[in-house]
């Protein structure tokens, strides 16, 4: 197997996860979803486990900043707690902010056995994350936090790209996963904007380019403001990755946050909580 093929399993391990849009299947197996990828089940979860444990270390780096430490003991999550993240790829990631915050918080606190639950799905649209919102609820977390919304604004084809999503709908889904959550839940809600994305890598990335698809910050920058008028609580990754944003905070395909990203995401977003 070449490097090139084992890089690509790799990354579809790290981002793409069968086993949440297949749970209506009863008995699904590791190593049916090993085949998947085209790996035996002992690769598979040699793989899982190495970006666990690089989930672990990278929280082991937030932790030796004392305020972070400081912050992590300071989080409104009282003992017994369900923290839920709603999101698609920048939270289904084995590396997202969402594991990062799970590692830390088992590091630094874990007599208080929260329990953080990842229902990111890759490719995810808010009108997806609404369709499966209320079996979602059915955990009845205490804390949610949504960041979705940038796959609402990925555009199809050339030369005339149309987004998945209109803005208009973006905002009816948005108001319709507040209300859902807030009269079937007493979940605290937190929304994070997504940051802007990176216009010359997603511009010369070939797996982009040969399906036609796009991001505009322009499209971003209106999602923004959209989340800031609607929503309550929100972290504002626009503002914390700057416009431009940063280049070390994104992996090369310039649309997701690089691990030294998400860390960012976290630190931010521990600081927002306290």
């Amino acid at each position: 197997m070449t490097n090139a093929n084992n890089q690509q399993q790799e990354r579809l391990v790290q981002f793409q996860h069968p086993e949440k849009i297949l749970n209506f299947l009863p008995g699904l197996t590791d190593a049916q979803i090993a085949a998947l990828f085209q790996l035996d089940a002992a690769d598979y979860q040699a793989l899982k486990s190495r970006f666990q444990e690089q989930a672990r270390k990278a929280a082991q780096e937030l932790l030796a900043d004392a305020a972070f430490a400081d912050g992590i003991d300071r989080l409104p999550f009282q003992p017994g707690e369900i923290v839920l993240g709603l999101g698609e790829s920048s939270t289904d990631d084995l590396l997202s902010w969402l594991e990062l915050l799970r590692q830390a918080f088992a590091l630094r606190r874990p007599q208080d056995q929260v329990r953080f639950v990842n229902a990111g799905v890759s490719g995810q649209t808010t009108t997806q994350a609404l369709r499966s919102l209320t079996a979602t609820l059915l955990q009845k977390p205490n804390w949610l936090i949504c960041f979705v919304g940038a796959n609402d604004v990925q555009r199809i084809g050339f030369p005339v790209a149309k987004s998945l999503v209109s803005l208009e709908e973006t905002a009816r889904n948005v108001a319709a996963i507040q209300h859902l959550a807030a009269t079937q839940t007493k979940a605290r809600q937190i929304w994070i904007i997504p940051p802007l994305v990176v216009s010359e890598r997603i511009a010369a990335n070939p797996f982009f380019q040969r399906l036609q698809l796009t991001w505009n910050n322009e499209d971003l920058i209106a999602l923004g403001d959209l989340l800031r008028r609607k929503s309550g609580s929100v972290l504002d990754l626009q503002a914390l990755f700057g416009n431009p944003t940063s280049p070390d905070l994104m992996y090369p395909d310039g649309l997701h946050p690089s691990l030294a990203g998400q860390q960012a995401i976290v630190r931010a977003l521990v600081k927002h909580l306290i």
